[in-house]
């Protein structure tokens, strides 16, 4: 049996952990393609959005999974550059225009979407129920809060992926060779 609940601080290395499981081989292989994905995909969220966040915890209560959010757009931009691109700009500037890439491909949307989301879950624990039960808890609690909606970028190769944010009432806002960004009103 599994649960749902808030972020805490003791969590983060299991985060941190679940981020780089799930992100294939090359974070596995390539320590700052790792820590890269770190600063994109979870250090953000986890340290100046933490009451937007929410991990699926096993019997133990050890994260197997999570949904980070950034529920304002505008801080999320603004702390991402001046934080996390500029961390990611000291070992590689190659890797900080990809970081650049999160940002600029959702400028479009950011006004009717103004939250986005990050969500992983360990492999043994996926088609469960578990990813959609995080995606409506974090729906929840930004309708609580007024966020008109929430969107994500994902890899136009991660068909899973895809069909998983479709059945989770997200549609698509960009199409590209290589990444789709996805929206879901709220409000």
């Amino acid at each position: 049996m599994t649960g749902i609940r808030a972020y805490e601080d003791k969590d983060r290395a299991g985060v941190e952990n679940i981020c780089i499981a799930t992100a294939g081989r090359r974070a596995a292989e390539n320590r700052l393609w790792a820590e890269t994905i770190l600063h994109i995909y979870c250090r953000y969220y986890i340290t100046k959005a933490k009451e937007f966040c929410f991990v699926a915890v096993d019997e133990q209560d050890n994260p197997i999974g999570y949904i980070l959010c950034a529920p304002d757009r505008n801080a999320y931009k603004r702390d991402f550059l001046r934080c996390e691109v500029r961390a990611i700009r000291q070992y590689s500037f190659i890797y900080s225009l990809f970081a650049l890439g999160e940002i600029i491909s959702s400028l479009p949307f950011e006004r009717k979407y103004p939250a986005h989301l990050h969500i992983d879950l360990l492999e043994g624990y996926r088609h469960m129920g578990i990813g959609s039960a995080l995606i409506n808890r974090l729906c929840d609690k930004l309708k609580k809060e007024n966020i008109r909606g929430v969107m994500l970028s994902v890899s136009a190769t991660n068909k899973n992926a895809v069909s998983f944010y479709i059945k989770n009432g997200f549609r698509f806002l960009l199409r590209t060779k290589i990444f789709y960004v996805m929206g879901r009103e709220l409000l």
